[in-house]
């Protein structure tokens, strides 16, 4: 069920990469649709009648797909629509309506020759979350850190005194006063950081930065009344001039290399684990399409790793007899066929129809879901993801146990055994 929903996750924030137009929560539908009207009034005044045509037809797609809305999703709504006829496809209608993954934050209308996924693509960003403790006299803050979203958990006021040198009869006294008050707000602070990054006995962050004061910061890390759980976790520790809602945007930005370099260690140790499984026994591994998706199919697969810009197209076509032929074609190879369309060269090569098309990534997340298979999806922002990419055509896999590709019945195979033409 956990890997289920994995999946229906990575699914979601996959899709996201097909944007036209973002809606943001929280609009009303009347207002979207006046908003519709009055750009189809504007797009009658261009000169042009070929992108006239293409302008309107593109705009009443987009109505037609808020239909089927009855109010915009939580998350907001993504609408892509396109009327343009296309080079590889026979229908130059397209229409895409979903909620992407996560919350949008703003409304965005774009109408241009070519789609716009700018404004979406952080959220295809690997969603990791940190924990952000920032502290000084005043006030201690916990945060949570993801993406680009800032969360604000609680903010605790106090009156921590400083650890400045005392002159007098009673300096000692004072001291050690201030020395206590100062304890037990680290105390405090410490059972609040267990309460809100650790549950079920586990960290739920991928890290935590400590910010603040330089006193306040550092005596929290080394005290042993932090959880060892949580102080592993620590990989950043900067100073801040400010604490609240200001000096979390500060943590941030003092941390951002930091943060970038924890986003893909887990990445990075994934790719290396499968790179040297490869290397030592290639008996419990595959990589490339044509091993991985046969593999897939056959159940073979405990941990697949795919790569989030994996561009093949699954092309499903069978005959009057009910044979059925599967073809994996990438982009790349589509563009090599000029003017021709995919669907128009594999009819003809295989003397079949095509039955159905989709993405390649969206049937495999799919048949992951079916087997229990656990799935990674990784960039190529390292050195091992540029090697997966490279080397390996972006995606992979860990088997359970060790088996040899070729002892599998070729049968299997047949349907999915080219993925060039």
């Amino acid at each position: 069920m956990i890997i289920e929903e994995e999946i229906e996750s990575t699914l979601k924030t996959w899709k996201t990469h097909n944007i036209i137009k973002n809606l943001a929560p929280g609009d009303e539908l009347n207002s979207i649709n006046k908003f519709i009207l009055t750009k189809r009034t504007e797009a009658r005044n261009i000169k042009s009648s070929t992108q006239r045509t293409l302008a309107l037809d593109s705009l009443d797609s987009t109505k037609t797909s808020l239909q089927e809305y009855s109010k915009i999703p939580p998350n907001g709504l993504v609408v892509y629509a396109d009327a343009t006829p296309r080079k590889r496809e026979k229908n130059g209608d397209t229409k895409i309506s979903f909620e992407p993954s996560k919350p949008i934050s703003k409304t965005m209308y774009i109408r241009s020759n070519h789609f716009h996924i700018e404004t979406l693509k952080k959220q295809l960003e690997v969603d990791v979350e940190f924990g952000v403790i920032i502290m000084d006299g005043n006030s201690t803050l916990f945060g949570i850190l993801s993406g680009n979203d800032r969360r604000v958990l609680r903010e605790v006021r106090s009156e921590v005194p400083s650890q400045k040198s005392r002159r007098g009869n009673s300096s000692n006294h004072v001291s050690k006063i201030c020395n206590e008050i100062r304890h037990k707000h680290i105390k405090q602070i410490c059972e609040l950081a267990v309460n809100y990054f650790i549950k079920d006995n586990k960290c739920i962050v991928e890290g935590i930065i400590l910010a603040g004061s330089a006193g306040l910061k550092s005596e929290l890390y080394k005290s042993s009344l932090l959880d060892c759980r949580l102080r592993e976790r620590v990989f950043s520790v900067v100073t801040t001039d400010h604490c609240g809602k200001t000096g979390f945007y500060q943590a941030v930005n003092l941390a951002s290399n930091d943060i970038r370099g924890r986003k893909i260690l887990k990445e990075r140790h994934l790719l290396q684990n499968h790179h040297e499984e490869t290397l030592k026994n290639a008996s419990k591994s595959c990589y490339g399409v044509i091993d991985t998706v046969n593999a897939l199919k056959n159940g073979l697969i405990r941990h697949l790793i795919i790569w989030r810009g994996l561009n093949y197209v699954r092309y499903d076509l069978n005959d009057s007899q009910q044979n059925r032929r599967v073809f994996n074609i990438s982009e790349e190879q589509a563009e090599e066929l000029g003017p021709c369309s995919v669907q128009e060269f594999l009819e003809e090569y295989t003397q079949m129809e095509l039955y159905s098309t989709t993405s390649l990534v969206e049937w495999i997340l799919e048949t992951c879901a079916q087997f229990g298979t656990m799935v990674n999806m990784v960039s190529e922002c390292s050195e091992e993801g540029l090697r997966f990419v490279k080397q390996y055509e972006g995606l992979g896999g860990i088997f359970y146990y060790k088996i040899e590709l070729t002892n599998i019945d070729p049968k299997t195979f047949k349907d999915e055994s080219r993925n060039h033409y």
